[in-house]
């Protein structure tokens, strides 16, 4: 039986993507906000593993329960279960590009492809319809993923010291105050 709440399945299966973390990555950004083929490939090869500190975690919980205490009161231990599963933080996060296609696969996820070139149909782990979309905005990769209970924003930032900050943001209508958190990665 297939989920009557899209908003948890676009939670659970929402691919991520990671901003170029190679010093002059963005060197082959053109205007229009794709990458050139030459240097493509090894963009986001790697595998990055999660070194945020607990602060993040917490920051991630008290965002769910803000976001959980919008709900009805005896609907609020379901929700609670359901959004900490999934924003469940990935241990790792394996990367590869390939001119405009960008190929993200996380702990327990099989690889999913995304093309910063427009908006890709697809669907989530669950089965839901979903368009993904991903673009530059500067030295940072925005990927959003929409379904038809809300949208998911990731926002991959490279940091000076070669760590990647992903700030996530959960809007639905749902719940009035989107859950927002930001995760630290390193090349593993």
């Amino acid at each position: 039986m297939k989920p009557k709440n899209a908003l948890f399945a676009l939670i659970l299966g929402a691919p991520l993507l990671v901003a170029p973390l190679l010093d002059g990555a963005l060197a082959h950004a053109d205007a229009s906000g794709s990458q050139d083929a030459a240097g493509a490939e090894t963009l986001f090869a790697g595998r990055f593993k999660y070194a945020g500190k607990s602060t993040e975690d917490e920051v991630r919980k008290k965002s769910v329960e803000k976001a959980v205490s919008e709900f009805f009161a005896l609907t609020r231990p379901i929700a609670r279960k359901r959004l900490e599963a999934k924003t469940h933080i990935p241990e790792w996060i394996e990367l590869k590009q390939k001119a405009d296609v960008v190929v993200v696969q996380t702990e327990g996820r099989a690889a999913e492809p995304s093309s910063l070139k427009g908006a890709t149909k697809g669907k989530d782990p669950d089965g839901n319809d979903a368009e993904f979309t991903a673009r530059w905005d500067g030295d940072k990769l925005v990927q959003t993923v929409t379904t038809e209970e809300g949208k998911r924003t990731n926002t991959f930032a490279p940091q000076a010291d070669g760590s990647v900050k992903l700030s996530v943001e959960l809007r639905s209508e749902k719940f009035e105050t989107p859950i927002r958190y930001t995760l630290t990665y390193r090349r593993n």
